[in-house]
């Protein structure tokens, strides 16, 4: 176009203007075709590796259909090794990591603790008094507050009465965390008043199990505790509020009478709180607004820390401060589930080794026939990758049934309605498991890959033999070394779980029952309960099948009540740690019936009446700091603010826990109901009974009914069930520890099995040889078990001095158990070498029948 510009009689320069008119800017058209031209050929190489990828998968995909036993134990292995993991990450996942379901911008929601001296020793409570809260309304680093408090009640009446877990919360709880109801709504700020009418938002399992998801339950009435409730609202499926447990049913705060009388009392610790942030406001900042405020309110109380501190933490209570024992755990299992990986790598690149070695030839051959090493090694990972993902299938299959179990039975106190295969696990699932295949299919390729191609294609050619027989023989010493760091921990598990279970409590839980009774609403005073537990102490008494029966006022396990006390000849009581002294009201029967020894004078009796002398029982550690010199009987107590008469010592008790399994030193005295009316408000009854059966139990539970009749709800459960749930985290460690060990002791044994066939299989002119030279039966086995036995000594060794070191990391969460226990180290090793020399044997039997002549015509 320039030159015909030109033969008009343009310039050159005005010419070619015009022809950039014309057409536009020639570069810009240049740089486009060529971005083209790129495209295309991106396109073209993408497409070019797309279609290679799809063949070298087609391959994997017709060997693995010929080679399905092969197949199928590799696969297998990789579900073991990746659903253990998944498993344990879905528990982390829910425990740790993702926030409770429904809660709008979580990161912003944050849970409110405070720090300080409390009986001696710094601690931090999530545990506050809901003056607290209120204090905290007027932090301007807060958008919004709210209160909550955790309460099982009454629903129903009667035999037909059940125990369902309600949440009593202040209004502004549902609009903090952005939660919307799945039917009709939530309460509001009128509902949260004293004298409003009591409504109720149900848990949507709840719902669904109670009114079978009718919408018809709205409008409804529920009768929970002395209230008739009317039910505005269903809760979305999964909500928990900011706690992980299952919420059967949602409450106004005020609308409980019991729950309301609490709410000015700044020295009852009963409520949790959570808050908001505003935008762009630290925790940092806001803690330290909080603890003004806190501390202001606490000003007038000289008893209280005044260097209390307010904490503002994330909303998962199991990274705050106040961890359960549970979370502990799984965070270390986390990290054994992994050891199980590597075990299952491991396992799984010895198959991928032994099947090299049994299709050398045919690699051999087709890289005679022209294949590139490269495209060999993409063939050979895409079939290992093809079997990570038909692992991952199974291992989904192992995390939901795991799952299921440690939900039920291990961790019970956390709602799995969700379930614990979530889009997250199954996202983690897959690419755990494709890495693990390719993870464990690299060093086999690159193996299986660089061969001598004369050596090989040779009949009988033994090429990189000696190469991968250490190969493998390394994989197996990892293996093993891995499997005595898992079975060393699940053995300091089990030990530290046997030892707790058998620890003595001082209170003889075989054959004990506790009971509870609940009145119907409008009857529940003081009067009328001591009223009828008398009545039912007494219809038990006389019960053949009852030995000893006993009211009380305190519930071990459940907690306990102190009173201002003085003793005779002290300035002042001894604190300890555990505060106190901790007093409980029995009636005369309690040391039979709880199985408490009284070691030194008398236990209560029947004289011990309300006009008798007053007396008391101590406990033993109580007696030894009061009286160090041991003379405890007969000296005095004085019980209470007043001018109290003397309560003389006529008994020392064996200490009995009061709190937990696992406690400080406490200070304990037991008082005659009869003679402490102040005190004497009954909250459960000790039965002692021969047997724990549950023909026994519905037959405490109907002769409790029988006794009172304006009974609402009566519960008999076996003490025992009081102390299971703080065995939790030893059940939960044992159990994991034993099932992963177990899991790895058998990959182990799989693969020194494995290793050994393929060396019998790889040696068999050599062992042909050997025989024909003069090598009976019983040498050639023991030269086989023998090198077996070697590989796994070997690995013992390593993983005992892992053990050793690592061991003391865990040495928190054990109980009266060193995580150096010589006897753990012994049975491990024990273990382990029987499972080798029982591994070791079919092949080495294997090898006796090798026929001399066979072998060397073969060769």
């Amino acid at each position: 176009m320039t030159d015909f510009f030109v033969k008009r009689g343009m310039s050159q320069n005005k010419a070619r203007h015009a022809a950039e008119q014309r057409f536009g800017d020639i570069d810009r058209y240049r740089r486009n075709l060529t971005r083209a031209k790129d495209r295309s050929r991106r396109k073209i190489g993408i497409a070019s590796v797309l279609a290679s990828l799809r063949e070298d998968l087609g391959f994997a995909l017709r060997y693995a259909s010929r080679s399905y036993g092969f197949t199928i134990g590799v696969a297998l292995t990789i579900a073991l090794g990746v659903g253990a993991n998944a498993t344990m990450y879905g528990v982390i996942d829910r425990i740790l990591l993702t926030p409770p379901p429904h809660i709008q911008r979580p990161h912003e929601v944050k849970r409110m603790y405070v720090e300080g001296l409390f009986f001696g020793r710094t601690e931090t409570h999530s545990y506050v008094s809901y003056p607290d809260v209120r204090d905290w309304d007027a932090a301007g680093s807060f958008e919004s507050t709210a209160a909550f408090a955790v309460r099982e009640v009454t629903l129903g009446y009667g035999e037909d009465a059940e125990r369902v877990m309600g949440v009593f919360a202040t209004a502004s709880l549902f609009p903090l965390l952005g939660v919307v109801p799945h039917q009709g709504r939530v309460f509001t700020q009128e509902d949260d008043v004293r004298g409003a009418a009591p409504v109720a938002v149900l848990g949507y399992e709840f719902w669904r199990r109670r009114f079978g998801q009718s919408e018809t339950a709205i409008g409804q009435m529920l009768d929970l505790g002395p209230t008739r409730y009317t039910i505005v609202g269903v809760a979305p499926r999964g909500f928990t509020g900011v706690d992980l447990a299952r919420v059967d049913v949602w409450l106004p705060l005020h609308s409980d009478e019991e729950v309301d009388e609490w709410n000015d009392d700044r020295g009852y610790h009963w409520i949790q709180s959570v808050v908001r942030l505003r935008t762009g406001i630290e925790p940092e900042a806001a803690a330290s607004e909080a603890t003004v405020l806190h501390r202001a309110g606490r000003a007038t109380d000289s008893d209280y820390d005044p260097q209390a501190r307010v904490r503002v933490e994330p909303i998962m209570a199991a990274s705050g401060p106040d961890a359960s024992g549970e979370s502990t755990v799984a965070r270390w299992l986390m990290g054994v589930s992994l050891i199980v990986l590597v075990i299952a790598c491991a396992n799984v690149a010895n198959l991928l080794l032994a099947n090299g070695e049994r299709r050398r030839r045919e690699i051999a051959l087709r890289l005679a026939l022209g294949i590139s090493r490269a495209r060999l090694v993409r063939q050979l990972l895409a079939g290992s990758v093809l079997l990570g993902l038909l692992g991952a299938g199974g291992a989904l299959a192992v995390t939901k049934v795991a799952g299921d179990l440690i939900g039920s039975v291990l961790l019970p106190n956390i709602d799995w309605s969700l379930g614990l295969v979530s889009g997250g696990v199954m996202v983690f699932t897959l690419v755990v498991a494709v890495v693990t295949g390719i993870a464990a299919g690299l060093i086999p390729a690159w193996q299986s890959s660089h061969s001598d191609l004369v050596t090989a294609l040779k009949n009988g050619g033994t090429w990189g033999a000696t190469r991968r027989s250490r190969t493998r023989a390394a994989f197996q010493i990892a293996q093993t070394a891995l499997s005595v760091v898992l079975l060393v921990g699940a053995g300091l598990f089990v030990q530290s779980l046997s030892r707790v279970s058998s620890a003595d409590l001082g209170i003889e839980t075989e054959g004990l029952y506790l009971a509870t009774l609940e009145t119907e609403p409008g009857v529940d005073n003081r009067d009328h309960r001591v009223m009828i537990y008398q009545n039912a102490l007494d219809r038990l008494q006389s019960l053949p099948v009852v030995r000893a029966a006993s009211a009380i006022r305190s519930v071990p396990f459940r907690g306990s009540i102190a009173v201002s006390l003085r003793a005779q000849g002290l300035d002042s009581i001894p604190r300890l740690p555990s505060a106190g002294p901790y007093i409980n009201a029995v009636t005369p029967d309690y040391f039979d019936a709880a199985g408490v020894d009284i070691l030194r004078g008398r236990a209560l009796s029947d004289s011990d009446s309300e006009g008798a002398a007053r007396v008391a029982v101590v406990g033993e550690t109580m007696a030894r700091h009061l009286w160090p010199e041991g003379v405890a009987l007969g000296k005095c107590l004085y019980i209470g603010r007043a001018d109290p008469p003397c309560t003389e010592i006529v008994g020392i008790a064996e200490d009995a826990r009061n709190f937990g399994v696992i406690e400080d030193d406490q200070l304990m005295y037991y008082v005659p109901s009869a003679q402490q009316r102040d005190l004497w408000n009954p909250r459960g009854l000790l039965i002692r009974t021969p047997t724990a059966t549950p023909e026994v139990q519905a037959a405490l539970k109907r002769e409790l009914y029988a006794a009172e009749p304006s009974l609402r709800f009566v519960t008999v459960v076996r003490f025992a069930e009081l102390v299971t749930p703080q065995l939790r985290s030893w059940r939960l460690g044992a159990t994991v520890f034993t099932a992963f060990g177990v899991l790895a002791l058998v990959v182990a044994a799989v693969g020194l099995y494995s290793v050994l066939s393929f060396e019998i299989a790889q040696r068999r002119p050599e062992i042909g040889l050997r025989a024909a030279l003069g090598a009976d039966a019983s040498r050639l086995i023991r030269w086989v078990v023998t090198g077996g036995v070697r590989f796994v000594a070997i690995g013992i060794a390593l993983g005992g001095v892992v053990a050793f070191f690592a061991s003391p990391a865990i040495g928190p969460l054990l109980y009266e158990t060193s995580p150096r226990d010589p006897l753990t180290y012994g049975i491990v090793t024990a273990t382990l070498l029987g499972v080798a020399l029982v591994a070791s044997l079919l092949p080495a039997l294997r090898s006796a029948r090798v026929e001399p002549s066979e072998a060397l015509r073969a060769e």
